[in-house]
C-alpha cells in the first residue's frame, strides 16, 4: 500500500484521490477547491494530517489574504471573475484554528524566518557556477546520462558570507548576555512598578545594541534593521509585540539561526571539491565540523555530521530546543522560502548525502509547502544516490571494502535516497508519474526497484513494459576483456591492502586509472540487480503479473488483447528467471496457476492457427515462443527453488503446457524455436538454452552470462526424464529438411559445430545441393545466418581427416565466373547466379583462412572480388534486403572482413560500377549501342599502336577502357590492356600474356612500354590508372611477404623511386610526352597527381633522385609541380652533410635543393633557411672544382662511370644556383642569408683572380669564368636588394 502524505501508511478507508486533487490543485494555486475538498471529503484526522504538513504556506498565504480581505469588503465592484478573498481567508483561518501549532508556525514563517534571513543573507546574490555559460550544454548533455552535477564548480562565497555574518550575530548575542547578566543583579534589587515599560526599554536596548555593532559591510542589514527600530519606537501595538517576542523567546531565534548556519554549512560542504584527493572539512568558529572525503577519480558521496547536531534528530525525537510547534521541517521550509542563496537541488542532495535521519520528511515538507521545487527536490536526491551507487561500485573493486563503515555510508546514501524519493512520490499520483519520468529518462538503473513500485501502483501496463526494458538493456552488455579483472590488477588491489585507509584513499587517485572507474560505472549501469533488490516489490510484480495474465486467459474465447498478454507473459518470464524465490508458499501457488493460465492461452492460440500446412510466419509467433520462454523459466525456477515449496502439481502443469506446445508449432518459425529447444535438451546443454530463452523473451541477440544456480539447474535432466525421447527427435528433425534450412538454418549450423564425423558426409551433400542452386543460394542469402552457414561449411569440411578436400574447387570457381560475366557480356538477367558465385567466393576464401597451406585454396587477386562486395552492397540498399532479414547486411560486412584480410588494397579502391544501376535492363554499360568487351579495348590500342586509327591521341580507346571495366571486373581489362600496351611493335598483333598476379608481384613491368604509349594521351592515361591500382596490391604483398615492416618499406622505397624517375622523365621531356596534335605546354594530370602521391607517401625519395641527378626538364617539372617535394628538405640536408659522398655529387645535389629550397620556402621558412644553409656550404666546398685545375687550359677531371667532364658539371651548377638565388622573394626570410652567400661567394672570387703565377691562355680562361661568376653575383644580389659593388 502507498504510504500517506505524513510517510505512515495510509488506512484502508483513505481515499488516495483527494490527497491527490488537495497537492495538485494547491500546485495551481486553486486554493478555495483544494480546501473545500478536504473539508468536505475526509475525515477529521485524515485532513489534519494532510493539511497539518502544508501549514507554513497556508499560513504564508493567511498573512497576506487578511489585508487583501479587508480591502475587498471595500471595493464591491460587481462582475469579477477573480476569487475574492473574503473567500479564502476564512478557509484559511479554518485550517489555522484546527491546529493547535499553527499559532506558533505563523510567527515563525511571518516574522522570525523572515527577520533572520534578512539579516543572513539580505543584499546577498544567488549562488552560481565559476564555469562559464559555454559548457552549459555539455554539462546538461552529461547530465541526461546521469552523471551527477558534472564539472560543476560552484562559487561558495557567497555561503562563505552568510556563514560569516551569522558567526558575527552568534558573538553579538554572546556578549548581550555577558551584559544582560552583569545589569540584571541591579535591576533586581530595584525592582520597577512598570513591567511592561521595562520590557519595552529591553528591546530598545537591544535594538541600539545591534545598530552599534553592525558590520560595515552589511550596510543593507544595518539600514533595514534601523527602519524598524524607528517603527518599533514610534509605531503600534502589534510592531512592538514582534520585537518583543525577539527579546523574550530567544531560544526560538536561536533554533532558527542554528538551523540555517547548518543548512549553509551542510551545502557548502557538499559543494566543495578538491583536487588533491585528500580529506577536505569546512570548520565554523563553534567547532561544527562537516567534512567530505575524496577517493580516486570519484568523489565520495558521504557528509559526516556532529551527533548534537539539529539536522542528526530523528523523527520520533523531541527537538532539542524545546519549541513545541518549532520542529525542524516547519523550520526548514520557512528558511528556503525566505533564503535564495540556498537552491532546493543543492538541500536535497546534502540531505542525502548527509544521511540526515529526517531526510525524506524534510524533503517532502519541502514539496508540499513549495511544489514547484519538486522536481528539484527529485533530482537532488537522484545525484546522491549516483555518487552513492558509483563510489559503492569502486569500493568494491578497489578493496576499500574490508573496512565496513566505508560501503555502509554509500549504503546509507543510497538508501536515504530512495527514500526521499519515494516521499515524493507520495505526495499525489502526478507527483508520482513526475518521479517516473524523471527517474526514466536518468536511465533504467537509478532507483528501478522504486519506479518499479510505483508502476504497480499507478499503471501495471507500464511496469511489465519497465521490467522488460530495464531487464532487456542489462543483458546486451557485450563480454570484454574490460569486464574482467587482470592479473597486473589483481596484485595493484592486493599490494593496495596493506596500506592505512587514509592512505589508500589518498593515493587511490594514482592506483586506479579513468578506466577502472569507467569499467565500475559501467558494472553498475548494465546491473538488473537493482530491480530485484526489494524481495517486497519484486514478490508484488509477479503475482501482478501473474494475476493480469490469469486474467487474460479467462476471457480469452471473449475478447483477447495479444500485444497486452505477451507483455504481461515476457514481463513474468524475465521475473521469474532473475528473483530468488524465499521461504514462502506463496510462490508455488503462484506457478501452478500462471503456468494452467499459459496452459490454457497455449491451446487457443493452437487451435485457431492452420493446420492443413504451416506458413512460414503468423501473427501468433512471437506469443507462442513467449509462452515456451515462459514455461522454461518456471520449469527452471522450480527445479532450483523446490525446496521452499510444494513443487509437485507446479511440475505436473509445467509438464504438459511444456509438452502441448513443443507437439504444435504453429507456424514454421516455431517449429525451428521448437526444435532448439529439443535439441538443447537432447545435449543436456542447459546453458545455450537459457541463453536461447532469453534471447527469444527480449527479441535480442546478446552475450548472457547465465548465473551459477541456473547453472546447477537439472532442467534439461528434469525434461528429458518425463518427455519421451521419441518427441524431441522429431521435433529436432522435422526441422532438418531442405525447406526449413533454407528458410532458417540455424538448427542445421548447430549440428554443423558438433564434432559428429558420421554425420559430415550427409551435412556436406546438404550443403552443395545448396551451393550448386542458384535458386537455393537466393533463399538462402535471405537469413541472418547465411555468413555463419557458409563458414560453418568450411569449418566442416577441415574438421575431417586430411586431405581436406573443399566443396567448391578453384577451376569450378572459375568456371562459374568466366560463365557469369559471359551471361552479362550477353546482357542476361545474372543476378542468382551472380548470389551463387558470392556464397561460392565466400566458401573459398572460409576455406582459405582454415587451411592456407592446401593445393585447392584459391588466389583471391585471380577473381572479381571488388565486383562482388559491390554486388552484395547494392544488394543490402535495394528492395529485396527488405525481405532478406539483414543477410545482405551481413554478407557483405563478413565479405568485406575477408577480402580486407588477403586483399586490403581492393577495400580501399571500391568504386561503385555503373553496371549495377538497377533501373537499366541487363547490367552492362553499352558504348555506341553495343556492350564493350575486353576484345573491344585490346582491338583500339592495338589501332592506336599501329596508328592505322582515326584516334592517334587514344581517347577512343580510354573510353572503351572505362566502359569495359564498368560491365566486366577490373582485373580482366587490365590484363587484357596491359598484353595489348606491351605487345611487339610488328604489324601482326601479338600481346604479351602476363597474369594479373605476375602484374600486382612485379609492376614495374609497365614501364617496358614504348616511347609511343607516353605521347598517346589515351594510352598514357590507360596506363597510369592500372599502375596505380597495381602499386596497391603490390604494397599489400609487400607489406605481407616481408620478414620486417622495415624491409617492406625499404622496397617500397626503392620501387616508387624507380616509377618516380620514369615518369618525372616522361613529362619533364616535351619531346616524349607530346605528339605532334598535342600543345607542348601541357602537362599530365595524371602523372603529375601520381608523383604528388608518391611523394607524399614516401620520404626520401626526392633526396635518392637529387643524388643520383637530374636533368635540367625534370628538375624545372619536379620543382614547378611536384610542391611535396619540400617534403625532403630534412633527407636533403642530412644527404648534404654526409662527407663519405664525393663533393661532386653533393654538389649537384645542392643545386636541386636549393631549388626546392627558394621554391616552396612558405611550406616551411625556417626548414627552408636552414636548407639554403646546407646547399650554399657545399657550394663553397666544392667552389675550387668549378674553376678546375689552375694552370690549364683543358678540364682533365672525369666520370669514372659515365666519362663526363665533372668541371663542366659543376659550373653549370653553380651558374643554376646563382640563378636560383636571384628568384627569392625579397620579403622573404631567406634574403638575407642569400646576399650574405653571395658576397662571400664574390669575395672568393677576388681572391682567386688576385693569386699570380698562372699565365697564358689558361690564365684568361680563369680570369673570363671568375668574371663572370662574380657578375652573376653581383646581378643576383642586386635583385635582392644588395650589391657586391
Amino acid at each position: 500500500m502507498k504510504p500517506s502524505a505524513d510517510g505512515i501508511d495510509a488506512p484502508k478507508g483513505t481515499h488516495r484521490p483527494h490527497s491527490d486533487q488537495l497537492h495538485d490543485l494547491l500546485s495551481m494555486g486553486e486554493i478555495e477547491s483544494a480546501l473545500s475538498t478536504s473539508f468536505s471529503s475526509s475525515t477529521e484526522s485524515d485532513g489534519d494530517m494532510r493539511l497539518g504538513i502544508r501549514l507554513p504556506l497556508l499560513l504564508r498565504w493567511l498573512t497576506a489574504a487578511q489585508p487583501l480581505a479587508t480591502m475587498s469588503k471595500l471595493d464591491k465592484s460587481p462582475g469579477s471573475n477573480i476569487a475574492s478573498p473574503n473567500s479564502v481567508a476564512p478557509l484559511l483561518e479554518d485550517v489555522a484554528a484546527a491546529h493547535h501549532d499553527a499559532e506558533n508556525i505563523e510567527v515563525l514563517v511571518s516574522s522570525l524566518a523572515p527577520t533572520i534571513c534578512k539579516e543572513v543573507v539580505g543584499k546577498l546574490p544567488p549562488i552560481s557556477r565559476r564555469k562559464s555559460d559555454k559548457s552549459f550544454l555539455y554539462r546538461q548533455s552529461l547530465a541526461r546520462r546521469d552523471q551527477a552535477d558534472c564539472d560543476d564548480v560552484w562559487d561558495t562565497s557567497v555561503l562563505d558570507k552568510a556563514l560569516h555574518r551569522l558567526s558575527k550575530q552568534e558573538q553579538q548575542k554572546r556578549k548581550r548576555e555577558v551584559d544582560q547578566s552583569s545589569v540584571s543583579g541591579k535591576k533586581q534589587k530595584s525592582a520597577p512598578d512598570d513591567e511592561y515599560l521595562e520590557k519595552m526599554k529591553t528591546v530598545i536596548d537591544v535594538l541600539e545594541q545591534d545598530l552599534k555593532n553592525d558590520d560595515d559591510d552589511d550596510i543593507g542589514v544595518k539600514q533595514e534593521t534601523a527602519k524598524t527600530s524607528t517603527s518599533a519606537v514610534n509605531g503600534g501595538d502589534a510592531t512592538l509585540s514582534s520585537f518583543f517576542e525577539r527579546a523574550s523567546d530567544d531560544s526560538h531565534i536561536s533554533s532558527m539561526r542554528r538551523v540555517l548556519h547548518e543548512l549553509i554549512l551542510l551545502v557548502k560542504s557538499a559543494l566543495c571539491t578538491h583536487n588533491d584527493g585528500a580529506a577536505a572539512s569546512n570548520t565554523d568558529d563553534d567547532g561544527q565540523n562537516y567534512s567530505t572525503q575524496m577517493s580516486g577519480a570519484s568523489k565520495s558521496p558521504w557528509i559526516s555530521t556532529k551527533p548534537d547536531s539539529l539536522l542528526a534528530e530523528t523523527d520520533i525525537t523531541t527537538s532539542s530546543s524545546g519549541n513545541g510547534g518549532f520542529g525542524l521541517p516547519v523550520m526548514v521550509c520557512a528558511l528556503m522560502h525566505h533564503a535564495p542563496i540556498l537552491r532546493y537541488r543543492h538541500v536535497s542532495n546534502a540531505l542525502c548525502r548527509a544521511s540526515v535521519p529526517q531526510s525524506s520528511t524534510l524533503i517532502m515538507h519541502m514539496a508540499a509547502n513549495c511544489p514547484t521545487a519538486s522536481s528539484c527536490l527529485l533530482r537532488g536526491c537522484i545525484d546522491a544516490y549516483i555518487s552513492g551507487k558509483k563510489y559503492q561500485s569502486l569500493v568494491q573493486h578497489s578493496s576499500l571494502g574490508e573496512e565496513d563503515d566505508i560501503e555502509e555510508k554509500a549504503v546509507n546514501v543510497i538508501h536515504t535516497s530512495v527514500a526521499s524519493a519515494k516521499a515524493l512520490a507520495s505526495l499525489s499520483r502526478r507527483e508520482a508519474c513526475n518521479v517516473v519520468r524523471v527517474l526514466r529518462e536518468c536511465g533504467n538503473h537509478v532507483m528501478s526497484s522504486l519506479v518499479l513500485q510505483i508502476l504497480l501502483d499507478t499503471d501495471e501496463v507500464e511496469a511489465a513494459s519497465f521490467i522488460v526494458e530495464v531487464i532487456s538493456s542489462s543483458l546486451d552488455v557485450p563480454t570484454t576483456a574490460s569486464n574482467e579483472v587482470n592479473s597486473v590488477q589483481v596484485q595493484n588491489l592486493a599490494n593496495r591492502c596493506s596500506l592505512s585507509l587514509n592512505q589508500r584513499i589518498i593515493r587511490s587517485n594514482q592506483l586506479h586509472s579513468e578506466s577502472e572507474v569507467q569499467d565500475c560505472t559501467l558494472r553498475l549501469d548494465t546491473s538488473p540487480a537493482e530491480l530485484f533488490e526489494d524481495q517486497t516489490t519484486t514478490e508484488a510484480a509477479l503475482s501482478c503479473m501473474s494475476k493480469r495474465i490469469i486474467q487474460h486467459s479467462h476471457t480469452v474465447e471473449e475478447q483477447f488483447c495479444l500485444g497486452e498478454a505477451s507483455l504481461y507473459i515476457r514481463a513474468y518470464a524475465l521475473l521469474t528467471y532473475f528473483m530468488n524465490i524465499g521461504e514462502s508458499s506463496k510462490s508455488g501457488a503462484i506457478f501452478e496457476d500462471t503456468i494452467s493460465a499459459i496452459y490454457i492461452l497455449s491451446k487457443f492460440i493452437i487451435q485457431t492457427a492452420t493446420r492443413t500446412e504451416l506458413a512460414k510466419e503468423t501473427t501468433m509467433d512471437e506469443f507462442y515462443t513467449i509462452l515456451l520462454c515462459a514455461t522454461l523459466f518456471t520449469i527452471v525456477q522450480i527445479t532450483v527453488s523446490k525446496a521452499s515449496f510444494n513443487a509437485q502439481t507446479a511440475e505436473k502443469a509445467c509438464f504438459e503446457c511444456l509438452q502441448l506446445i513443443l507437439r504444435h508449432p504453429i507456424s514454421m518459425k516455431t517449429a525451428v524455436v521448437a526444435a532448439r529447444v529439443a535439441s538443447f535438451v537432447n545435449t543436456n546443454d542447459v546453458r545455450n538454452l537459457l541463453r536461447f530463452s532469453l534471447q527469444s523473451t527480449v527479441n535480442e541477440v546478446f552475450e548472457v552470462s547465465v548465473e551459477k544456480k541456473k547453472m546447477e539447474s537439472d532442467v534439461c535432466r528434469w525434461l528429458s526424464s518425463r518427455i519421451d525421447s521419441g518427441l524431441l527427435t522429431l521435433v529436432e528433425n522435422k526441422v532438418m529438411s531442405i525447406d526449413y534450412v533454407l528458410y532458417d538454418a540455424t538448427l542445421f549450423i548447430d549440428k554443423m559445430s558438433e564434432n559428429d564425423l558420421e554425420q559430415s558426409s550427409g551435412l556436406e551433400n546438404f550443403i552443395r545441393t545448396v551451393l550448386d542452386d542458384p535458386d537455393k543460394c537466393c533463399q538462402m542469402i535471405k537469413q541472418s545466418s547465411v555468413c555463419d552457414f557458409i563458414v560453418g561449411s568450411a569449418k566442416l569440411t577441415c574438421r575431417k581427416q586430411a586431405p581436406h578436400i573443399p566443396l567448391v574447387l578453384p577451376l569450378a570457381l572459375e568456371r562459374l565466373s568466366r560463365k557469369l560475366w559471359a551471361e552479362i557480356g550477353d546482357g542476361k538477367e545474372v543476378s542468382s547466379n551472380f548470389t551463387q558465385f558470392v556464397l561460392q567466393l565466400l566458401y573459398a576464401l572460409s576455406f582459405l583462412n582454415e587451411d592456407p597451406t592446401s593445393p585447392f585454396v584459391i588466389n583471391p587477386r585471380s577473381f572479381p572480388l571488388k565486383e562482388s562486395l559491390d554486388f552484395v552492397d547494392q544488394l543490402n540498399s535495394s528492395n529485396t534486403a527488405m525481405e532478406s532479414k539483414g543477410g545482405a547486411l551481413v554478407l557483405h560486412k563478413t565479405l568485406k572482413e575477408f577480402i580486407f584480410h588477403h586483399c586490403p588494397d581492393l577495400v580501399e579502391t571500391v568504386e561503385m560500377n555503373k553496371w549495377l544501376d538497377w533501373t537499366r535492363v541487363g547490367f552492362g554499360v553499352s558504348h555506341q549501342g553495343c556492350i564493350v568487351t575486353p576484345m573491344m579495348v585490346c582491338d583500339a590500342i592495338n589501332d592506336c599502336l599501329r596508328q592505322r586509327t582515326k584516334d592517334p591521341s587514344g581517347v577512343r580507346a580510354e573510353k572503351l577502357f572505362i566502359a569495359s571495366r564498368s560491365t566486366f571486373p577490373s582485373a580482366t581489362v587490365d590484363i587484357a590492356a596491359t598484353g595489348a600496351i606491351l605487345a611487339s611493335s610488328s604489324y601482326r598483333y601479338q600481346p604479351k600474356i602476363v597474369s594479373y598476379v605476375a602484374l600486382c608481384k612485379d609492376p614495374l613491368i609497365l614501364l617496358q612500354a614504348r616511347a609511343f604509349v607516353w605521347k598517346c594521351k589515351g594510352l598514357r592515361c590507360i596506363m597510369i590508372r592500372v599502375l596505380c591500382d597495381l602499386m596497391s596490391a603490390n604494397e599489400s604483398i609487400a607489406i605481407k611477404d616481408s620478414a620486417s615492416d622495415s624491409a617492406a618499406l625499404r622496397y617500397l622505397t626503392a620501387r616508387d623511386t624507380v616509377i618516380f624517375r620514369c615518369v618525372l622523365f616522361a613529362c619533364g621531356s616535351t619531346s616524349v610526352l607530346s605528339s605532334n596534335l598535342e600543345n607542348s605546354s601541357r602537362h599530365c594530370n595524371m602523372c603529375v597527381n601520381l608523383m604528388r602521391s608518391i611523394a607524399s607517401r614516401r620520404r626520401g625519395v626526392i633526396a635518392t633522385l637529387a643524388k643520383q641527378g637530374l636533368s635540367q626538364s625534370s628538375v624545372d617539372f619536379l620543382v614547378r609541380f611536384i610542391p611535396e617535394s619540400f617534403q625532403d628538405a630534412t633527407e636533403l640536408i642530412s644527404l648534404l652533410g654526409e662527407s663519405d659522398i664525393p663533393l661532386v655529387e653533393r654538389l649537384v645535389t645542392a643545386s636541386t635543393a636549393l631549388r626546392i629550397c627558394v621554391i616552396n620556402s612558405s611550406r616551411g621558412e625556417m626548414t627552408a633557411k636552414n636548407l639554403l644553409s646546407a646547399s650554399l656550404d657545399t657550394f663553397v666546398d666544392g667552389f675550387h672544382l668549378v674553376l678546375g685545375p689552375p694552370g690549364l687550359p683543358v678540364s682533365l677531371f672525369r666520370d669514372e662511370e659515365n666519362g663526363q667532364d665533372i668541371t663542366l658539371m659543376c659550373r653549370e651548377a653553380t651558374f643554376q644556383m646563382i640563378t636560383t638565388l636571384s628568384a627569392i622573394n625579397p620579403r622573404s626570410i631567406l634574403k638575407d642569408d642569400a646576399i650574405a652567400y653571395l658576397t662571400k661567394i664574390g669575395n672568393l672570387c677576388k681572391s682567386e683572380n688576385a693569386v699570380g703565377g698562372v699565365s697564358g691562355a689558361a690564365a684568361l680562361k680563369r680570369k673570363s669564368l671568375l668574371k663572370r661568376i662574380w657578375d652573376h653575383c653581383d646581378s643576383s644580389c642586386r635583385s635582392l636588394g644588395g650589391s657586391l659593388r
